[in-house]
């Protein structure tokens, strides 16, 4: 999978800029990506953020720091792609956050009530059906996908295949790769040109079955992280972001934004 690294222009860690990839995506209205101004904890604990996906970017040359971090455990009814393209993280770190947070409707291994704008994938188990459906009220509060969006279409396409064969899946759907690259070319700084990689990498945390996991697609599976929920998520995640930091404290190249309700 070499030939994958030059394939993909970098996308700016831009709060305006990741939600418009999302929407393009298919995330239906309702979540928005806000900028994390500040990874310490007294920052956290006098502004905190509820939020169900997080995404931070950092330096690569730290990620051999980073292999021997986080505990890999069993990631049942996780979809985890595998992927080794850093122009790719934005869109990949994406995925894994819209496919896997605990709000999102119709995740992996659960059921999918019959209802507008679901996401209609499972991984694990059969589809099911509960008797009765959710209220509009409940629904608004959860994450979901126009049916047929270029997420909802590769994510169907991607629940039986194996993390690896999911790369490979991503690396010819020419819909996600269109959206990435419209988004690209729209952030504040000049995006790489294609065939060359870009220096910073994404990764994604979600809290999924009451863990944190972090989902990098240059790793060989997701890690745990602890116990997390949407409430203090951003704040669980941060010392592992932290960790990252304090490798080269006066590097800035770090940003993180947060998937919140708007």
């Amino acid at each position: 999978m070499a030939d994958l690294l030059l394939k993909w222009l970098s996308v700016e860690a831009n709060p305006e800029v990741m939600t418009k990839l999302a929407r393009q995506l298919g995330l239906v209205s309702g979540w928005e990506f806000k900028d994390v101004l500040g990874l310490d904890g007294h920052v956290l604990a006098d502004e905190p953020i509820s939020a169900c996906g997080l995404l931070f970017v950092y330096p690569s040359k730290y990620e051999g720091h980073r292999l021997a971090q986080g505990s890999a455990e069993d990631p049942q009814g996780l979809l985890f792609v595998k992927y080794p393209s850093r122009g790719a993280g934005a869109t990949l770190a994406l995925i894994h956050t819209l496919a896997n947070a605990d709000v999102t409707l119709g995740r992996f291994g659960e059921a999918v009530p019959v209802i507008p704008m679901t996401l209609s994938i499972v991984l694990s188990t059969p589809l099911t059906y509960p008797s009765k459906l959710l209220s509009s009220s409940s629904h608004s509060s959860l994450l979901s996908l126009d049916p047929g969006s270029s997420l909802d279409r590769f994510l169907c396409a991607a629940k039986a295949l194996t993390p690896s064969e999911r790369g490979s899946l991503l690396e010819t759907d020419k819909d996600i790769q269109a959206a990435h690259e419209t988004c690209a070319k729209q952030g504040q700084s000049q995006p790489l040109e294609v065939g060359k990689d870009s220096d910073l990498h994404y990764i994604a945390f979600v809290s999924a079955r009451g863990k944190l996991w972090e989902l990098d697609g240059c790793k060989g599976a997701p890690l745990a992280h602890g116990p997390t929920s949407e409430a203090t998520l951003v704040k669980d995640a941060s010392h592992v972001c932290r960790d990252i930091i304090s490798q080269q404290p006066d590097d800035i190249r770090f940003s993180a934004v947060a998937l919140c309700k708007n």
